[in-house]
């Protein structure tokens, strides 16, 4: 487990873990909307497949779910709501 920036004690909590060759990525927002750019370099080389479960931006009691495809030099975009989540699940491709 390793916990990403820009985490801050009883604001925002990044983690990335790993299990086997999966890599899970789970954001916990505080009480502030933010908008932040979250580095993937703990992927490792190679390409990565990955399902992001993110809040839906139109009900904060429904998901959104999504697949793509990402590199470790690149980065994951997100606008977290106030006491939003995130979730991402990462396979080689």
């Amino acid at each position: 487990t390793v916990v990403l920036q820009p985490s801050k004690i009883g604001a925002l909590a990044i983690f990335a873990r790993r299990s086997g060759k999966t890599w899970f990525l789970a954001c916990m927002n505080g009480n502030d909307p933010i908008a932040l750019d979250i580095s993937l370099s703990f992927l490792g080389g190679g390409a990565w497949k990955a399902q992001l479960v993110t809040d839906a931006k139109d009900n904060a009691a429904a998901v959104s779910i999504e697949t793509g495809t990402f590199e470790p030099d690149g980065a994951i975009h997100l606008a977290l709501a106030s006491g939003g989540g995130y979730v991402a699940e990462f396979t080689r491709e």
